[in-house]
């Protein structure tokens, strides 16, 4: 009987360590992202996806950007929590406050009935940093994932084997450059704003911004009392698309909050949406609201020379 139950016992824990090993084999980039975190990180920013207008390879000091598309400021103050043991003795925290961010609500219910925008926060949260945390659904996201990964593990990948090239002289295929139409480029900006403004305006009024502006200060508050140096920001947009929103729109659900927010907690706030050295040039952008390449290298060269000039960089900081 007690060899019986041993075994039983010895298989639970097998299966166990099984299903274990199995559930984490492949994780989404972005929580790949944050749990690979192995050293002290002088720089980060937050954010939705606006966060990805920062690149930190210009720095001689360690970066990461933790912010995720569509996130919501209830989020960008977990995600802050959980790295915060890996945030270096001043660490520059940048928060990137898009224009509807005051609006939505913590777990992104205009995106679906099923709660589906909260499934990564399920792989690295604890419960209690889950707004609305559901067992139900952590098991399911779980036995999910285990069930994906181990249909990977037994997958036959299909090996192509490369075609065999004609004898003889061989032409250097040549890239094509497309020249780039500034017209055409400029009319796509355009109507992209109109539809992602409308959009943003829509979710951007979803909730009262009581709460938002709470997980705000909570940021703010904190990184002030662990010594970290937190600054505000409001990435560069196309001219057209921070226009769209207009003036009126813009001062009561963005910069009447964000403006009382820097003067009380007497943090920088700088303001880039209206920037004409990036807002005007529509070669810096990839749409109406996200910059392509060329443009977050340009962005970053401003941002760094004004951090420098807030005494929150040094030249000795860049590369």
């Amino acid at each position: 009987m007690k060899k019986f139950l041993l075994e039983i016992v010895l298989l639970f824990l097998f299966v166990a360590l099984a299903a274990h090993y199995i559930s984490n084999l492949d994780k989404p980039p972005r929580v790949k992202q944050i749990l690979s975190i192995d050293k002290k990180l002088d720089i980060i920013n937050l954010g939705t996806s606006h966060g990805n207008n920062f690149n930190f390879s210009g720095l001689a000091i360690n970066g990461r950007s933790l912010n995720r598309a569509g996130n919501t400021l209830y989020y960008d103050l977990q995600n802050y929590t959980f790295v915060k043991k890996h945030l270096a003795d001043s660490a520059i925290v940048l928060i990137p406050v898009s224009y509807f961010a005051f609006g939505l609500d913590e777990n992104r219910a205009d995106k679906g009935a099923d709660k589906s925008f909260v499934n990564d926060f399920y792989e690295y949260l604890p419960p209690t940093s889950i707004h609305e945390y559901s067992l139900a659904k952590d098991i399911s996201l779980k036995v999910h994932r285990i069930q994906k990964n181990f249909r990977g593990v037994f997958a036959k990948k299909k090996v192509k084997k490369p075609k065999k090239k004609p004898k003889g002289k061989r032409k250097k295929n040549k890239k094509k450059v497309v020249p780039f139409d500034t017209l055409a480029h400029t009319a796509m900006l355009k109507d992209f704003a109109i539809k992602r403004v409308a959009h943003h305006k829509k979710i951007g009024s979803f909730v009262r911004p009581e709460n938002n502006i709470g997980y705000l200060k909570a940021i703010i508050e904190d990184a002030l009392q662990s010594g970290f140096r937190p600054v505000l920001i409001t990435v560069p947009y196309y001219r057209e698309y921070a226009e769209r929103f207009g003036q009126e729109w813009l001062s009561e659900n963005y910069d009447v909050p964000i403006a009382r927010l820097s003067k009380e907690f007497n943090v920088p706030y700088i303001d880039y949406g209206f920037d004409t050295r990036m807002t005007i040039k529509p070669e810096f952008f990839k749409n109406s609201d996200h910059l392509n390449k060329k443009g977050i290298v340009f962005f970053n060269k401003i941002l760094f020379d004004d951090l420098i000039e807030l005494g929150l960089l040094s030249n000795d900081d860049l590369r």
